[in-house]
């Protein structure tokens, strides 16, 4: 495993900088609606010329690290910190990440350099001018200002990791260090996050003061909902290649979302990254080639089963509901724990599911009333999902109940889970269905 080092950065580190940064910045479709024609290799350039002023500028109050791979000496990550006033008028704090002043020769070349490579605006070349920059920016800035007030802050004003370096634990070295420095002086730490970068801050102690959202759909992106302080909703088919990333990305599921049915034991309810891969492993089987081969014949005949009530239906010149007999046919799978200690059941309400996990067939398309009544049963079941959510312990308290008594106030889809779970070994469902 690559081991990392935390080391000042320095304008002779410009170009392996502008790598690391531009390269994780433009893996981000909403940065990237910055600019007119975004282009990699030209930001990363142009972001190398500007790079050595930007570190020499402002020094009384700027800090800069960066992060280097101890094996190949590449720069994958950098980080720059603003010292509140108190403590960068002391000109003593933060010495190893300050950059050190240059000769008066170098620093009029590094300006030059910089306004060189900047358009008329200060921006990088090719940024949008219709106004998308600033539109984005003022609430930020704003927001800012407001937080600001309650300060002094030691300010996180940048941290970007190189993406074939991410979610290795770099990004928590830069910001362990300007912990230590907070801690040292007595100052909080403020930081402007993007909503990549959200839970990272969470886990090392930040808390959430305020949100700002933007919805940009005028200039050809967004928006981005803040629905709560932990949940966004993204209008932004780019974005999906983020949302459903490689199963190579290491992603621990949202806790919140697994108090729905409290099944911890489960596939659904692993919080673990590693744990859930390792127990979903053990479905691979159910999913081969060779195993869904095996069941043509059983699909051939549910498909004509159902061509054939479609046919009916029309010969009757009767409605079809399309939803109940989807229900009876299709993969509905429904995981809860139930209220009466029946630990964690899985129900499938499936013909072909069924007959291949448990060895019978319900054969809910022989029964279209009995279809309707499940399917709204459990779509009845499932709009607790929000209550179960925040009131977890309602679980606990029906579990204590004896289910003589329980099943009069359980809902008729936990009810139809308890059956289930009954007459999974047995030949037929229709002996217990009046439990």
């Amino acid at each position: 495993m690559d081991q990392y080092i935390v080391q000042s950065a320095r304008p002779a580190d410009a170009a392996g900088l502008a790598s690391a940064m531009m390269s994780a910045w433009y893996a981000n479709p909403h940065w990237r609606n910055r600019w007119e024609a975004p282009n990699l290799e030209q930001l990363i350039g142009c972001c190398t010329e500007r790079l050595p002023w930007t570190l020499v500028n402002g020094r009384d109050r700027k800090r800069h690290q960066k992060v280097v791979s101890a094996a190949s000496g590449e720069i994958v990550a950098y980080a720059r910190w603003s010292l509140p006033p108190d403590l960068a008028a002391k000109g003593d704090v933060w010495l190893e990440a300050q950059v050190p002043e240059p000769v008066p020769q170098d620093r009029k070349l590094f300006e030059e350099k910089s306004d060189a490579a900047g358009d008329s605006n200060g921006e990088f070349p090719g940024a949008r001018t219709d106004g998308v920059i600033e539109f984005k920016s003022a609430p930020l800035e704003a927001a800012s200002e407001r937080i600001w007030k309650g300060g002094p802050y030691l300010t996180l004003e940048y941290l970007t990791v190189a993406p074939r370096h991410q979610r290795k634990g770099i990004a928590p070295l830069l910001v362990k260090a300007g912990h230590a420095i907070a801690d040292e002086y007595g100052v909080n730490v403020h930081v402007m996050a993007s909503m990549e970068g959200l839970r990272l801050y969470e886990t090392h102690g930040f808390q959430l003061i305020e949100t700002v959202s933007t919805d940009y759909s005028q200039y050809g992106g967004g928006p981005i909902i803040r629905v709560t302080p932990w949940e966004v909703h993204i209008n932004d088919v780019n974005f999906l290649d983020e949302i459903y990333a490689p199963s190579s990305w290491n992603r621990e599921k949202y806790s919140f979302q697994t108090r729905t049915f409290k099944v911890s034991l489960s596939i659904g309810g692993t919080l673990e990254n590693n744990l859930h891969r390792r127990r979903r492993e053990a479905l691979n089987p159910f999913f081969s080639k060779r195993s869904v081969i095996a069941l043509e014949m059983l699909i051939k005949q549910k498909v004509t089963q159902l061509c054939d009530i479609v046919q009916q239906h029309a010969k009757d010149d009767c409605p079809l509901n399309l939803s109940d007999i989807y229900f009876a046919f299709a993969n509905e799978y429904v995981v809860v724990r139930s209220a009466i200690r029946f630990a964690e059941i899985l129900l499938t309400f499936a013909s072909v599911v069924t007959h291949y996990s448990f060895g019978h067939d319900g054969n809910l398309l022989a029964a279209e009333s009995r279809a309707s009544i499940q399917r709204n049963n459990i779509s009845r079941l499932l709009l607790g999902i929000k209550v179960n959510q925040h009131a977890p312990w309602l679980f606990d308290a029906l579990d204590m109940i004896l289910f003589p008594i329980a099943k009069h106030i359980m809902p008729p889809g936990a009810l139809d889970m308890v059956v289930f779970s009954k007459v999974k070994h047995e030949p037929s469902l229709e002996s217990l269905i009046s439990i």
